[in-house]
Order: C-alpha cells, then structure tokens, then sequence
C-alpha cells in the first residue's frame, strides 16, 4: 500500500530580525529556503520574500521546526519582497 507524502511548510504570523556588527544574522519565522550561496540568501518568512546580500554568507544554523536560521558572513543589505524573484536565473543564463 503506497502513502501520499505531502510536504507541509509551516505557516508563521510573525518574525524577527536581528544583525549584530553586519556578521551575524538570526531571522525567526523562516518558511521556506529558496537559495543559499556566499553571495544571496533567498528566504520566505513570515509569508514575504526577504533577500540578504553579502559577501562569505554561511548559513551556521536552520531549524526547520521553529523556523530558525542563523548566518554568517558580510550582510550589506537585507530587502523583502513579496514575490520570488524567478527570473534571476533566466537574466543570468541568457544574458
């Protein structure tokens, strides 16, 4: 007998931000990664888009359970959206 397995995100209300010296990162609230690499962080929380720019970003924690992610590295700039910004990867590749 086969199961359906359905990915359940979890929905938060609320979120919190906290940047100690542009190094360390906490957000709460995190639904969902969309992309990780020394250069961007794409994150859903809290129902936005938030993208963090920066130089040598790692992520050092993620709990899925709490919605918890910490990072390091050089932040210079935090920006939330309300979209995912899909085309990034079509500009890049065809540019």
């Amino acid at each position: 007998m086969e199961q359906n397995k359905k990915e359940v995100e979890k929905i938060f209300q609320n979120s919190e931000l906290t940047l100690q010296n542009r190094q360390n990162l906490k957000v709460s609230g995190v639904e969902k990664v969309y992309e990780s690499n020394p250069q961007r962080l794409q994150l859903r929380v809290a129902g936005s888009v938030m993208i963090v720019i920066g130089a040598d970003l790692n992520v050092t924690r993620l709990d899925t359970a709490t919605g918890v992610i910490e990072v390091a590295g050089r932040v210079d700039s935090i920006k939330y959206s309300s979209t995912t910004d899909k085309s990034g990867l079509f500009k890049r590749l065809f540019k």
